[in-house]
């Protein structure tokens, strides 16, 4: 999915010999599979930090020390808070300098985290013309008995 929007992305950074800015929220510490997994995707498909700034959250701030000593997240910024914390969205848009071409949710899945970040990105970490991506939006429906986000959205 992400593929046909991305590479568009990349190509207008290319073309105007520029750098695509991204955010994705989420690293990935607890999970079985193991945090980071992602950044060698976003790498490839970028072509690497020369033409990506990327940068990840996440609210474990000991995994994200211990993926940096791994060498894990060379040329990747890091941000620590919290979903649930306006206050630390919009840390991470000041410490970043916002303005980010991507944005990917991919952190907790409570629908009160997703509306929470969005409502903080979207006015203020998201470029114009930038994209705004929520992954994995029907999760919640396998942990609680509550609507989940994209049905939100369909009212919405």
């Amino acid at each position: 999915m992400y593929g046909m929007f991305l590479y568009q992305i990349r190509d207008r950074a290319f073309h105007n010999n520029d750098r695509v800015k991204m955010l994705e929220v989420g690293l990935g510490c607890g999970m079985p599979y193991g945090p980071g997994e992602s950044i060698p995707v976003w790498q490839y498909i970028f072509g690497g930090s020369d033409t990506l700034e990327l940068w990840v959250t996440d609210i474990d701030k000991n995994c994200i020390e211990d993926m940096r000593k791994q060498g894990k997240l060379e040329g990747v910024h890091t941000l620590v808070g919290d979903q649930n914390e306006e206050e630390d969205m919009m840390r991470w848009a000041t410490e970043s300098g916002g303005n980010f071409s991507v944005i990917i949710d991919d952190g907790g899945h409570k629908t009160h985290f997703i509306m929470n970040t969005f409502n903080a990105l979207w006015n203020h970490a998201l470029a114009p013309g930038g994209l705004y991506f929520i992954e994995d939006l029907f999760v919640q429906r396998f942990f609680h008995d509550s609507p989940v986000f994209a049905e939100i959205l369909g009212i919405w």
